[in-house]
């Protein structure tokens, strides 16, 4: 099972082959802002990409223009609910998409 480590809080979590980030954060109680439900509508469950990028799904189009609406973004950023796990990925998130 691929492995989700959260940062700052350093909490590691395994969810199943497919999974998103989000799901990983909404399974084990991670404060990870969800406005939209996970549709890619409202940007706020920016993470940033630290290790495992090769380990996610490529980002389509919609995502591209959802996180445009996000603050703090930056070369690795992803939506948590449009990223899909193939294996291991260290994800931090940042202030401004806690909960």
């Amino acid at each position: 099972m691929p492995k989700v480590t959260f940062l700052p809080d350093n909490f590691d979590v395994e969810i199943d082959d497919g999974g998103t980030i989000l799901e990983a954060a909404e399974k084990f109680d991670i404060p990870l802002k969800h406005n939209c439900g996970g549709a890619c509508n409202c940007g706020t469950c920016h993470v940033i990409i630290e290790e495992g990028g090769v380990n996610i799904s490529e980002m389509d189009p919609e995502e591209e223009d959802t996180l445009d609406r996000a603050l703090e973004v930056t070369n690795e950023s992803r939506l948590a609910c449009q990223c899909r796990i193939t294996d291991d990925v260290v994800v931090t998130i940042p202030e401004t998409s806690r909960s």
